[in-house]
Parts: structure tokens; C-alpha cells; sequence
């Protein structure tokens, strides 16, 4: 039995290998925000104009009614959709489901990216100008908080300045945009698989991608000549597991202890087995 069900795109907007693949991870949200994510993604400025992106959608464990509004609300783009369904996906986990991605990308260079994300237009351009300067980076991205802003109404691109003006500076921490070449991920086997819910998934991937001798570099540290760089995030109730009823509070908390657990008491910088990702 096929685990992973792939939902290919009506109509494929590349021919070639894409310069870049992005992951999302989702379950059960609230599409707006998934929506905006991706309108940001295909208005990227890019290398050369006839360079093609590969967007991935990882739907782990989301509802057959979820599942259906989101796929009417992505026909106007290009994006592939490999979903596990609640049967095999009982509990979130937001590792799973970017490896899962992660193991399908075609790209050389392969970045995730959290679904409540908003991308200026030239961060693609500014990742690679840091990546191809130096092959063995990790690079991560600050964000903004987005406030006063209703998420219905945003309408890019001629609501960029809107957001640059009414967002909080830069909050510490990462994890919402993580891009590097695909030697990274697969030499480190991707995110740790027994990490379930949300918390340490990326400090732990950092602190192995470093341990690998890996530099890592901010891309809101990076002075691009041409600007619009920024990484907005789209406000929501958190924890969001907890707010759509997923799980308990107390689950989420425990989830969260573990997953820290496993951080600082894992030694090595490989994890997973040589499946992770496929669940095939």
C-alpha cells in the first residue's frame, strides 16, 4: 500500500530541472495564509527569467475536506502535493512532513519554508547570490511579525510597502526559512523523525549542520545591492495544534519536552534511517 499520494500539478510550469525547490509543510490551516505564502513565491525576482521553481506542498495528516479546499485554493498555481492521509499521520510532525518534501525535490538547492510566510521579491535572488558564493552554507532567515493586517486582504505584489510599514522589527531565532544545497540534506538525513508536534527541530538541524562544518548565514544579514529582502510571518493563534484542537495543551507541552530532550541528548549528526522521508 502506497503511503504518500502524489497530486501533481494541473499544469507544470517547468520543462528542466527547477534552480530551486521549495517545501511547505502543512495540516489543516488556515489557507489564507498558505495562499499568500505561495503568491510570494511566484513573484520572486530570479537568476535568469526563464528559471523555474519547484513549489512542494506536504500535506501530513490534514482532512479529506481540508485536503479539498486546499486544492481548489492552489489551482491558479503550479505546485505539487504529496499527501499522507490522518490514517497514516495520526500526530503532527513537522519534521515528517518536510523530509517527505525534501526527498521529492528535483533541485539542486532545496529551501522550507513554513506556510505562514511572505517573501519580499528578491530573497530568491539574494539565497543565491550567498549560496553560490559559498557551496557549503546553511542559510536561514529573521522574520517580521506581521500586525494590523488583515490576512484576507492582503494583495501582493502592490501590498509589499504596506507590509514593510506596519510589521515589528526582526524577532530572534529561525526556522520559518531554511535553504541549503541538497548535499546537506540528505548527508544529515534530513529533520530528526522522532520529533513530533513543533519545538527544537531546527535548532537540532543547525547544530548539526555545524557539527558537519557547515557555515551558516542569515539572509537578513546579508546587504543585498537591490533591497526587498524581508521574511514576513503571518499572525496567527498560537500554538496553533492546540487552537484547531489537534492536540491538548498538555500534549503540546509534552511534545515540546521531548523534543528538546532529543536535541540535547542526541550525539550524532545523523539521523533517521536511509528511508527518512519516503514512507512508501
Amino acid at each position: 500500500m502506497t503511503i504518500i499520494e502524489t497530486i501533481p500539478p494541473r499544469n507544470p510550469h517547468y520543462t528542466s530541472k527547477p534552480f530551486i525547490s521549495v517545501v511547505i509543510p502543512v495540516r489543516d490551516l488556515e489557507w489564507v495564509r498558505l495562499a499568500n505564502c505561495i503568491k510570494s513565491i511566484y513573484l520572486q525576482n530570479r537568476p535568469n527569467p526563464s528559471d523555474c521553481i519547484e513549489v512542494i506542498i506536504a500535506d501530513y495528516g490534514s482532512s479529506e475536506e481540508k485536503l479539498s479546499e486546499m486544492l481548489k485554493m492552489i489551482e491558479p498555481y503550479n505546485c505539487v502535493v504529496y499527501r499522507c492521509s490522518p490514517e497514516h499521520a495520526p500526530l503532527w510532525s513537522l519534521s515528517i512532513a518536510r523530509n517527505i518534501g525534501i526527498r521529492r525535490a528535483k533541485a539542486s538547492y532545496i529551501m522550507t519554508l513554513d506556510a505562514d510566510i511572505i517573501l519580499e521579491q528578491n530573497v530568491f535572488l539574494a539565497t543565491m547570490e550567498i549560496l553560490n558564493k559559498q557551496h557549503r552554507t546553511l542559510l536561514i532567515s529573521r522574520v517580521r511579525n506581521l500586525h494590523q493586517i488583515n490576512l484576507q486582504e492582503i494583495n501582493l505584489p502592490m501590498d509589499y510597502d504596506k507590509l514593510s510599514e506596519n510589521c515589528f522589527p526582526m524577532r530572534p531565532g529561525c526556522g520559518g526559512l531554511m535553504c541549503a544545497h541538497r548535499h546537506l540534506w540528505y548527508n544529515l538525513r534530513g529533520f530528526d523523525e522522532r520529533m513530533k508536534g513543533w519545538g527544537a527541530e531546527d535548532d537540532d538541524f543547525r547544530g548539526r549542520a555545524a557539527k558537519h562544518g557547515w557555515v551558516q548565514k542569515d539572509l537578513q544579514n546579508h546587504v543585498f545591492e537591490k533591497g526587498k529582502t524581508k521574511v514576513f510571518h503571518q499572525h496567527h493563534v498560537r500554538p496553533w495544534l492546540v487552537a484547531s484542537e489537534q492536540i491538548t495543551a498538555e500534549q503540546h507541552s509534552e511534545l515540546a519536552i521531548e523534543n528538546k530532550r532529543i536535541f540535547k541528548q542526541s550525539a550524532s549528526i545523523k539521523r533517521n534511517d536511509e528511508k527518512w522521508g519516503m514512507y512508501v
